[in-house]
C-alpha cells in the first residue's frame, strides 16, 4: 500500500461475535473504527492492527398471560452459545402445561441462543 493514501479495512467477525477492540500493534495505522470498517485517513508507514472479538449478547424477554402466572426472571441477558434458565410459575387456579418435568406449579426452561 502506498504512503499518504487512505486505507479501508473491513473486519468480519464469525457468526455470533462482534468487534470488541482494534489495537494498533505497530506502525502508522492510526485510524478510526466505524462499525465493521477500520479507516486509516493517511498511511504513513507499514503497520499491523489486531481486532479482538466478543460474543454477542441477547436480551430475551419471556412473556406470559397476565394474571395466569409469571416467569422468573422476566428478562435474561444471554451471550451467544451460552445457556440460561428461567422458571414458569402458575398463578393460583392455573397450572403449567405442555412440558416435562413439571414440579408443582413450576417448570424450569433452558435456552441457548445460536
Amino acid at each position: 500500500m502506498e504512503t499518504e493514501k487512505s486505507a479501508y479495512f473491513t473486519i468480519t467477525p464469525d457468526d455470533g461475535y462482534e468487534i470488541d477492540t482494534v489495537t494498533i500493534l505497530s506502525g502508522g495505522c492510526k485510524g478510526t473504527q466505524q462499525g465493521s470498517e477500520y479507516i486509516i485517513a493517511t498511511v504513513t508507514e507499514s503497520c499491523q492492527i489486531m481486532p479482538t472479538f466478543k460474543p454477542k449478547e441477547y436480551a430475551i424477554t419471556i412473556l406470559g398471560t397476565p394474571g395466569r402466572g409469571s416467569t422468573d426472571p422476566g428478562t435474561l441477558k444471554v451471550k451467544y452459545g451460552e445457556s440460561a434458565s428461567f422458571t414458569t410459575i402458575a398463578a393460583t387456579g392455573y397450572e403449567v402445561g405442555g412440558h416435562d418435568p413439571i414440579v408443582g406449579n413450576t417448570h424450569e426452561h433452558s435456552i441457548i441462543p445460536r
